[in-house]
């Protein structure tokens, strides 16, 4: 029989509290560790960059093409970005068709940004 000062730590209230209360959650904290260094081993295999490329055939003679890309001010009507906020301010700076040709846009949904043309090929 344990003197009055000792007590025991796993009387019978102890282990039905360790078993029902700690051991599902420990459990549960097991899991989540598990999962965040399986997802720590997956970012370390995956590679570190990646490309992400779109191919369509334009059926334009190629100086057509290329004007219309080179002259910032018809941007707006091609990209879907730009419509998609008919909000947003626009500001074009620079000689179409030439290096330093610039376009600046900001509005609620697109955010703000710019585009500028460094050289023609």
């Amino acid at each position: 029989m344990p003197l009055p000062h000792q007590t025991c730590f796993l009387t019978p209230t102890a282990l039905t509290y360790l078993f029902i209360f700690k051991a599902p959650a420990m459990i549960v904290v097991y899991i989540l560790i598990g999962l965040i260094a399986l997802l720590l081993i997956i970012a370390t295999v995956l590679p570190s960059s990646y490309n992400i490329e779109r191919n369509t055939v334009i059926t334009c003679p190629v100086d057509f093409v290329k004007n219309k890309i080179s002259d910032l001010n018809h941007y707006s009507e091609w990209n879907p970005w730009q419509q998609s906020d008919p909000k947003a301010t626009k500001t074009i700076t620079g000689t179409p068709s030439q290096p330093g040709h610039r376009y600046e846009w900001n509005g609620p949904k697109v955010g703000n940004g710019h585009l500028t043309l460094t050289s023609l090929d």
